[in-house]
């Protein structure tokens, strides 16, 4: 499915990763990658099937202010629907005026990712994976605010 892909892609013998609400997803992701399954607050890789709840968000590691990149890269799977929400996105590398449009049920999460990011240079990454495959990068720089 889209919502693996960036998994198969970043994942190896190396990294470690779980889709917390997939474990057939989990197995096959290990066996194509060679990456080991461990819980969500070990892991490099965090996949939700649905925008995670804020609890989910804040468990995952953030990595330290002298190591930042050991911050888990959460991959968050969102499905347009009416109700979608505007954000505004700022920081370093986002063009100016760049918005984004989130489903109504991703409010939460953003608002737990932007608890996560607020402490820079820890934090954690994320990507929104649409269900055709449309992937949205945000990285800890990066700010998220209702428009």
């Amino acid at each position: 499915p889209p919502r693996a892909l960036p998994l198969l892609a970043l994942t190896d013998i190396e990294t470690t990763f779980c889709a917390p609400d997939d474990p057939d997803l989990e197995a096959e992701v290990a066996e194509l990658t060679g990456s080991r399954v461990v819980s969500v607050a070990d892991a490099n890789f965090v996949l939700c099937s649905t925008p995670p709840p804020h609890e989910l968000v804040l468990h995952v590691g953030r990595g330290t202010p002298l190591h930042p990149e050991l911050g888990c890269r959460l991959i968050v799977c969102t499905e347009s629907h009416e109700g979608d929400v505007a954000m505004r996105l700022t920081g370093p590398g986002t063009r100016p005026n760049a918005n984004l449009s989130v489903s109504a049920s991703a409010d939460e999460f953003i608002a737990a990712r932007n608890i996560a990011v607020a402490h820079p240079p820890s934090g954690i990454d994320c990507w929104l994976v649409s269900a055709n495959g449309v992937v949205v990068g945000l990285p800890r720089t990066t700010r998220v605010e209702k428009r």
